[in-house]
C-alpha cells in the first residue's frame, strides 16, 4: 500500500516569528524501509499561511444532518454569539436534545483551550463507477456509491458525512489529485460531557399549563392575561410544583443496571422483606461519655462481637492496649500509637471500643480510660488530665482543606502517627511535631511547666468542666505558657524562658483576694511579660463569666424572673479578649482594669 503523501507530522516552526506559520513534513517517499536520513534531512515541505480569524468548535453529541436543526439545538444565533467572546471569558452554551421542548433540560458546555489547525482537504467528487479494486475490468455505475444523485433536484437526498476511514481512503485513491489548505487555528472547543437534569412531565399541572400558555412564547396580551390563583392553603390532589433541579450528579455512574452485588434482600422475624448490604463495613461502638456523668462505664458494650471471634491481627493489638492501661490508666491516642505496636489506625480504633471508654469533654477530653476506673475519684489522676491547642491558624485550615488530594498517586490516606515520630507526645519545649494538638500532663517536660504542674496546690472538689484537680490559676498558666511556646516553635524563634518564669508566679488560685497579685509593672518587665499576664487574667474570666452566665440561666428557668435583659448583656461580652470587656461583670475581684 503506497503510504499517504499528505505530512503525518505537523509541528510549529520555532525559528519563524509567525506562530500560524506551520512546516508540513512530507512523507511521500518513505517506503518500508528505513529511509537515508541524510538524503531526506533537509526536504521540507512548501510554508503555508494560517488565517488569523478565529474559530471556536463545538464537538455537538449528535450527528448533525440539519444545519439548522443543530443550531437550533444550541439556541440559535443568541446564543452561539456567546462563543465568540474573547478567551476566557466564552460563556457555556446550552444544548437540548429536544429543541421544540422550552422546558427541556439542557446541557452545558465546557470550554477547553486546544491547539488544533482547521484544514480543507478536496478530493475529487465519485462519480459513482466502481470496479474491483486491483482487476483491469471496466468501471461501472452503482447509484448508492454517488454522493448526490441529482444535485439539481429539490429532494435529492444529502449524503451522510464522511468518516475519517473513508476520507482516508479516498486520500489513498487519489494520491496526486487532492488538495490540503490550512483555514485557521482552532484554540477554542466546546464540549459536552454531562448528562441532562431530568424532566417531570407537567401537563396536567394547572400552574405550569398557564405558565406553557402565556409565557413561553409571550405576548402582550398573554402577558396580561397570565394570573396565579392566590388563595391560601392547596387544593386537594393537586400536584407540587417540581423542584428546578432532580439530581446533582452531571456525570452518568457506570453501573450498567445491574444491582449491586454486595445487596441482599432478607426476611425477619416478622414476615418483612429488608435490604441488607453485606458489604457495608461493621459499625464501631464508640464509648463516650459526659464529663459530668455519676458512673463510668465498667466493661464493653453489650452488642459487641466476643474478642475470641476477631482476628488474630486485633486480639493482638487488645492485649497491647489492655498492657498499656494497665501501667497507664488514660492514654491519648497518640501516646498508645508511640508506645506499643498497633498495627494501622483501622485496626487500632476498632480495638479500642474493647479496652476503654472516653470522656466527651473536661479535663480528660481525647483520652482512652480503662474501663472501670474514673479518674475524677482521686488527685493522683491529675498527671493524665489534657491540654489542647490549635497549632494552625483558621484560614490556613481552610485553605488545605480546600486543596485536593492527588488521587492518581496517593488513594490511600497515610497513617497519622508513624513509628518513627516516637517522641512526639512528649512536650520539652525544644522541638515539636504537628501529628497531634492534645499533650498529658506527664508528658510534658519542659522544666517551667513541669515545676508548674508538679504543685501540690489542689482543689478539695473535683472540676468537672475545665480545672480538673488543679486551681485555676495554675491551669490558665500552663495553657497560656504553652500555648505560646507552641507558637514560637512553629515560627521558628526561641521561647522566652525569662518571660515564662515571671508569669509562673501568678497564683494558683485567682480570686478577688489574689486577683491584683496578676498584674506586673510595666517599666520593671518586658511587653511579653505584659502580655502574657494579661492573657492569663483574661482566660481566668472568661471561664468565670462562662459559669456566671450558666447559672444564672438555670436561676432564671426555675425562678422565672425578669432578667433575661442582665443574660443577653452576658452574652455579649462572652469571648472577650481584653480586660476593659470585663467591667461591670467581675465585681468579686475589685481593683481597676488595666489600661
Amino acid at each position: 500500500m503506497k503510504p499517504l503523501p499528505v505530512a503525518s507530522l505537523i509541528k510549529f516552526n520555532s525559528r519563524h516569528r509567525d506562530p500560524r506559520q506551520i512546516s508540513f513534513y512530507d512523507n511521500s517517499t518513505m517506503t518500508d524501509q528505513r529511509p537515508d536520513l541524510a538524503s531526506n534531512r533537509h526536504q521540507l515541505a512548501d510554508w503555508l499561511a494560517v488565517s488569523s480569524d478565529r474559530v471556536v468548535s463545538v464537538e455537538h453529541p449528535s450527528i448533525i444532518r440539519d444545519i439548522d436543526k443543530g443550531l437550533h439545538s444550541l439556541g440559535g444565533e443568541h446564543h452561539i454569539k456567546h462563543l465568540l467572546a474573547p478567551a476566557g471569558q466564552t460563556l457555556s452554551v446550552g444544548l437540548s436534545l429536544r429543541p421544540h421542548d422550552p422546558l427541556a433540560k439542557k446541557l452545558v458546555s465546557k470550554e477547553m483551550a486546544v491547539q488544533n489547525v482547521l484544514l480543507r482537504v478536496t478530493v475529487p467528487k465519485r462519480t459513482g463507477r466502481k470496479r474491483k479494486r486491483g482487476s483491469n475490468d471496466p468501471f461501472e455505475y452503482h447509484a448508492e456509491g454517488r454522493d448526490v444523485l441529482d444535485e439539481d433536484a429539490e429532494d435529492a437526498p444529502i449524503a451522510p458525512p464522511l468518516t475519517a476511514e473513508q476520507l482516508r481512503r479516498r486520500l489513498i485513491d487519489n494520491t496526486d489529485a487532492y488538495a490540503v489548505q490550512p483555514v485557521a487555528t482552532i484554540k477554542q472547543t466546546h464540549r459536552f460531557r454531562a448528562l441532562p437534569d431530568f424532566q417531570l412531565q407537567a401537563g396536567s399541572q394547572p400552574v405550569m399549563d398557564q405558565i406553557g400558555k402565556s409565557l413561553v412564547n409571550p405576548t402582550l396580551s398573554s402577558i396580561k392575561n397570565f394570573h396565579l390563583d392566590m388563595t391560601p392553603g392547596r387544593p386537594a390532589n393537586e400536584e407540587l410544583i417540581a423542584p428546578p433541579n432532580f439530581t446533582s450528579f452531571e456525570q452518568s455512574l457506570n453501573y450498567l443496571y445491574k444491582q449491586n452485588p454486595g445487596v441482599t434482600h432478607l426476611t425477619d422475624e416478622q414476615g418483612r422483606v429488608k435490604t441488607v448490604n453485606t458489604q457495608a463495613p461493621k459499625k464501631r461502638q464508640v464509648v463516650s461519655v459526659p464529663h459530668d456523668i455519676d458512673e463510668v462505664p465498667t466493661e464493653p458494650p453489650k452488642g459487641l462481637p466476643a474478642i475470641e471471634k476477631q482476628s488474630e491481627a486485633l486480639q493482638q493489638c487488645v492485649k497491647n492496649l489492655l498492657e498499656l492501661l494497665e501501667n497507664r490508666p488514660a492514654v491519648t491516642r497518640r501516646v498508645a500509637c508511640n508506645l506499643i505496636d498497633w498495627g494501622n489506625e483501622a485496626l487500632f480504633k476498632e480495638a479500642t471500643q474493647y479496652v476503654g471508654y472516653s470522656f466527651k469533654s473536661g479535663p480528660f477530653r481525647d483520652t482512652l480510660v480503662k474501663y472501670g476506673l474514673d479518674p475524677r475519684t482521686d488527685p493522683k489522676y491529675r498527671c493524665y488530665q489534657t491540654f489542647s491547642f490549635q497549632l494552625i491558624a483558621k484560614d490556613k485550615v481552610i485553605a488545605a482543606a480546600k486543596k485536593m488530594r492527588d488521587g492518581k498517586n496517593q488513594w490511600i490516606r497515610s497513617d497519622r502517627y508513624r513509628k518513627d515520630e516516637e517522641p512526639s507526645h512528649v512536650f520539652d519545649g525544644k522541638s515539636m511535631t504537628t501529628n497531634g494538638k492534645t499533650w498529658q500532663v506527664c508528658d510534658i517536660k519542659e522544666p517551667v511547666l513541669a515545676d508548674l504542674l508538679a504543685t501540690e496546690d489542689l482543689r478539695s472538689e473535683f472540676d468537672f468542666e475545665t480545672y480538673g484537680w488543679y486551681r485555676n490559676g495554675t491551669v490558665a498558666k500552663a495553657r497560656i505558657i504553652m500555648r505560646d511556646m507552641i507558637g514560637m516553635m512553629l515560627s521558628g524563634q526561641a521561647p522566652d524562658t525569662a518571660a515564662y518564669q515571671t508569669v509562673s508566679v501568678i497564683p494558683n488560685q485567682v480570686d478577688k483576694l489574689s486577683y491584683a497579685e496578676c498584674y506586673f509593672d510595666r517599666n520593671a518587665h518586658g511587653e511579653k511579660v505584659m502580655q502574657l499576664s494579661m492573657e492569663i487574667r483574661n482566660l481566668v474570666k472568661t471561664d468565670i463569666a462562662s459559669r456566671v452566665r450558666d447559672r444564672f440561666r438555670g436561676d432564671e428557668e426555675v425562678l422565672e424572673d425578669n432578667a433575661q435583659d442582665g443574660a443577653d448583656e452576658d452574652d455579649a461580652g462572652y469571648g472577650m479578649e481584653d480586660d476593659r470587656d470585663m467591667e461591670g461583670d467581675l465585681d468579686d475581684f475589685g481593683g481597676e482594669t488595666e489600661a
